[in-house]
């Protein structure tokens, strides 16, 4: 599934976010949205999924208007996956895993056979079956993240959209959500959109970038295309230094852009 943004238009207050900002994500595509803390990326993630309302512009999914396409069909093509919080009710990990399904069920449905099975399969790929009959309050944040991811999975989705999904997780646990966000668009073709405050991570493990240059102004292509150290000292107001080795790139800033 294609996303398109056209012509796009947003302000906060008398700030300018987006400037008739254009662009496609690609379908089957990993794509990474990034910039400086309240350059709006989470503000255009809640546009594309209709949280937000935009002054201007439209968005398409497969070409269609966002608005056009009824509420219960859109919902059960996206999975939506906010930034992980300690959770606070007493849900097991297969009851919250489970709640991905009631888009799927009419009001007073009960999930059945085929619920449960969806359930356990998505368990399966998050990596977190052996967690099913764990308490959600007793979670590490790294464990929530993955229950979270498997949740959406769960409702069968073609576009998995996730809000900064490896903020305040150690390395260990950063690399298992960017390497399961791979394999998922990988083997089961899922179009991928997530926010992020890692350049280093759009290089090594997405397709195509969108980088909030201020004044509401993006440049976006792929993560070479658009993470130059100009478009990131632009971007972020610092000099950076871009480092290559092991097959992997680390993004490091060395001053405060004086300029």
């Amino acid at each position: 599934m294609t996303v398109e943004a056209v012509d796009l238009s947003f302000t906060y207050g008398e700030r300018m976010i987006l400037n008739h900002v254009s662009f496609m994500i690609p379908d089957r595509s990993i794509t990474t949205v990034l910039g400086p803390n309240g350059a709006g990326k989470t503000t255009l993630l809640k546009i594309l999924l209709g949280f937000e309302k935009m002054d201007g512009g439209e968005v398409l999914y497969d070409g269609k208007n966002l608005h056009s396409i009824p509420s219960k069909q859109f919902w059960n093509s996206i999975g939506y996956v906010p930034q992980a919080r300690q959770s606070i009710f007493p849900l097991t990990v297969e009851e919250t895993v489970l709640t991905g399904r009631t888009g799927h069920l009419s009001m007073f449905e009960k999930p059945g056979r085929k619920d449960y099975a969806i359930c356990e399969e998505a368990m399966h790929k998050a990596g977190i079956s052996h967690l099913k009959n764990r308490s959600c309050a007793t979670l590490s944040g790294g464990e929530l993240q993955l229950v979270h991811i498997a949740r959406a999975l769960a409702g069968k989705p073609r576009i998995l959209v996730l809000d900064e999904p490896e903020t305040g997780l150690d390395f260990e646990n950063q690399l298992m959500v960017l390497h399961l966000l791979q394999q998922l668009n990988q083997e089961d073709g899922l179009t991928i959109l997530y926010n992020t405050h890692y350049p280093d991570h759009a290089l090594d493990f997405s397709d195509h970038t969108i980088l909030f240059m201020g004044e509401g102004k993006i440049v976006h292509g792929s993560g070479k295309q658009v993470l130059t150290k100009e478009n990131m000292e632009h971007a972020f107001h610092v000099s950076v230094e871009i480092f290559t080795g092991f097959n992997r790139h680390a993004v490091i800033p060395v001053g405060k852009d004086q300029k």
